[in-house]
């Protein structure tokens, strides 16, 4: 039997935002007026002050999700359909809080926080960079039809490689087929 969890405050969230969206569509209409989104926790029946910050965090609680996906990975009952559904849910709630509180941020602290993700994107060896690379690697294997030794960067002299150690491994060669182009 599964865990079978779907959160309240992860349906409230969606009802949420999509009774916003068509309130916004509205806005557009002549006579419109936009209308600020204020996220509600299903006890709460208005909305806090944006200076009440504790009280914000119970719209997007996720310890429901947290020990519903640890009772599916830690009994029988759980199944992979449990994990993966109780992720999405969780994922989302700290994304959309994230998103909610960068909006309510200072308009610096917005441009600090776009600065700083932007340099990270833009330097070398940032996220474009390695999703460019882990292509190029991905398909250079493919193209020579060769697979990895069975003795190969997924088991070291004391067992199973950590993921720093298969990281440090695929830098290693994608380093040594550079210098061999």
């Amino acid at each position: 039997m599964a865990v079978l969890h779907y959160d309240d405050i992860f349906h409230l969230r969606l009802l949420h935002l999509a009774n916003h969206s068509g309130n916004q569509a509205e806005m557009h209409a002549p006579g419109g007026a936009s209308e600020w989104y204020a996220p509600l926790a299903p006890e709460q029946l208005e909305a806090p002050l944006p200076t009440e910050v504790d009280q914000w965090q119970e719209a997007f609680a996720r310890d429901q999700i947290n020990e519903a996906y640890r009772e599916a990975v830690t009994t029988e009952e759980g199944t992979l359909g449990d994990c993966s559904a109780l992720t999405v849910q969780g994922d989302y709630l700290a994304m959309a809080e994230r998103a909610f509180r960068l909006r309510c941020a200072s308009r610096v602290r917005r441009s600090a926080h776009a600065s700083a993700r932007r340099n990270g994107l833009a330097s070398p060896g940032g996220a474009f960079e390695r999703v460019a690379g882990l292509v190029q690697d991905r398909l250079a294997a493919g193209a020579t039809d060769q697979l990895p030794p069975a003795d190969g960067p997924l088991l070291t002299e004391d067992g199973p490689a950590t993921v720093q150690e298969l990281a440090l491994e695929e830098l290693l060669l994608r380093d040594e087929r550079l210098s061999n182009e």
